[in-house]
């Protein structure tokens, strides 16, 4: 009887007066230093670009690269504290085959007078927490 008593009490006390709001982002369950299994099954390999221009966009490299197969995702890294292009970028593509297509064909390919770096992502080396 003890245990219901706590139960019913704590049914009947109020609700916080906060509210949360979430955001549900797809699930991405990685797997190897390249690759990435997405929620619904299928693997995204992640491409580095290299050399980039710093007023390349992330629509010009989506379409340089769907030209070779399915494009997941294009991250263009920025510099945290000045918020310019670091001149390198990443690339998600949904078929391996593909993927090694566009590395093949786009590497060394010229954009905005520049020869691109394409590869496969490496991973992120490990840092000492500071």
């Amino acid at each position: 009887m003890a245990v219901k008593s706590a139960i019913v009490r704590r049914k009947t006390e109020a609700a916080p007066a906060c509210s949360l709001n979430f955001v549900l982002l797809p699930n991405l369950l990685r797997t190897a230093h390249n690759q990435t299994v997405s929620d619904w099954g299928n693997v995204v390999k992640s491409l580095f670009v290299g050399n980039l221009d710093s007023e390349a966009t992330p629509e010009e490299l989506r379409r340089l690269f769907e030209a070779y197969g399915q494009v997941g995702q294009v991250h263009i890294v920025r510099d945290r504290d000045t918020g310019l292009p670091r001149g390198f970028a990443f690339v998600e593509m949904t078929n391996e085959g593909e993927a090694e297509k566009a590395i093949k064909a786009l590497n060394g390919s010229i954009l905005r007078d520049r020869a691109l770096n394409v590869s496969y992502a490496r991973p992120r080396p490990e840092r000492p927490a500071a």
